[in-house]
């Protein structure tokens, strides 16, 4: 019962969090204000969803074609555990934000902005690593120097 509970109080703070930052939020533009509709702010969360899930995709090609370029036993054993880690990775991802979309489906602006935005918070994260990765396996093979 105290589950059955939790879960709804959390809908309900989720949900006025969600009105509350997102709904009235307010920014300048030049000498006016301007009160960002909801509509406004559902295509931006969308626009970073799209821009940061991009990202992932370069970053993935990139590290892929880095590792296949190296001809050296340990880079094929690199690129096999990144493809693992990667793909495990997308399937917490995937499911972690279906996860909060579906306890947020009775939020007043509906499940999906929840999803767009949980997406773009943990590929921002993602994005780090990938980067992070990228420069560690060039380290290590030497396509990068230490100065």
């Amino acid at each position: 019962m105290a589950v059955i509970i939790l879960k709804f109080l959390l809908k309900i703070v989720a949900g006025l969090c969600f009105v509350l930052i997102f709904s009235y939020s307010v920014f300048a533009q030049t000498d006016s204000v301007h009160i960002r509709t909801t509509p406004e702010m559902r295509a931006e969360i969308y626009n970073v969803f799209e821009q940061s899930s991009k990202k992932i995709t370069e970053l993935d090609k990139t590290i892929l074609k880095y590792l296949n370029s190296v001809k050296k036993p340990k880079a094929a054993a690199y690129k096999k555990s990144y493809v693992d880690s990667q793909n495990g990775w997308l399937n917490y991802r995937d499911g972690h934000c279906q996860i909060i979309s579906d306890e947020s489906a009775d939020a007043p602006t509906g499940p999906d902005q929840f999803f767009y935005q949980c997406i773009a918070d943990i590929n921002a994260r993602r994005i780090e690593e990938l980067n992070e990765l990228l420069i560690n396996f060039k380290l290590e093979f030497g396509a990068l120097k230490m100065e």
